[in-house]
């Protein structure tokens, strides 16, 4: 029966959407025809009778959110890494734009906000227009080469060594000819802040430069497991491998 897939499905359409959470009536849309006739699910099915046709086919792999008319389905993470996944180090962005795509309220998008930069995890700029923009705070725009804004604090951020060749440097330091490193052991000899690692992670693996695989977590200890790396469908990397130059 095509409905006992509905698992894979859903992960692989994650995984190609990009993003940890979407409208069930979108992941509806994205299904195969025959999967939502076997599911009874129809371009006239509301968004709850979807929600109650899918969650008892995904046991505990994903969570429900309603926001105003909508239900979402989210990969289970913190509500900050949902939002930390649509900021750039380089790249600023609104935070009413960002807030208009969360599955949560604008009270509780602001809420977060605060925590985050108050952690130092975001930056909170005004431009000359006086608009508001926010970027991923400690992230290197060396990584591809720009810089970021000039001011006397990110100054010293761009002194800091994140970049891809040092990377390449430890990755190959810690390989020894075994081809597999493991990410808890990358993450800890470079020592960068946990958004800096993950993000170069997923630039790197996103341009094929090297390729994550699911780690046993059984031959780990509890801080070897924190400190993998879980992708958007909630898969717990644990070794990488290199490809690229």
């Amino acid at each position: 029966m095509l409905k006992e897939t509905l698992p894979d499905v859903v992960a692989e359409l994650f995984r190609k959407e990009g993003r940890p959470y979407m409208t069930v009536k979108h992941l509806a849309f994205l299904m195969g025809t025959d999967l939502k006739r076997e599911l009874g699910i129809y371009s006239v099915t509301n968004s709850v009778d979807i929600k109650n046709v899918i969650e008892p086919l995904l046991g505990d792999r994903y969570v429900f959110n309603k926001k105003g008319p909508y239900i979402y389905i989210i990969v289970p993470c913190q509500p900050e890494d949902l939002i930390l996944a649509e900021l750039s180090p380089n790249k600023g962005k609104s935070p009413k734009a960002v807030g208009r795509v969360m599955p949560f309220s604008k009270k509780e998008c602001a809420k977060i906000y605060r925590e985050l930069a108050e952690q130092g995890r975001i930056r909170i700029l005004i431009n000359d227009d006086l608009e508001t923009r926010i970027f991923l705070s400690d992230q290197p725009g060396a990584l591809d080469g720009s810089a970021l804004e000039d001011d006397d604090e990110e100054s010293e951020i761009r002194k800091k060594p994140y970049h891809v060749e040092k990377f390449k440097e430890v990755f190959k330091e810690l390989d020894n000819g075994r081809i597999f490193v493991r990410i808890c052991d990358l993450r800890k000899k470079l020592g960068w802040p946990r958004e800096v690692f993950d993000f170069t992670l997923k630039m790197l693996r996103d341009k094929g430069v090297i390729q994550l695989h699911v780690g046993d977590v059984s031959l780990m200890t509890p801080d070897e497991v924190k400190n993998c790396f879980v992708d958007e469908n909630n898969f717990r990397m644990g070794t990488v491998t290199w490809h690229g130059k």
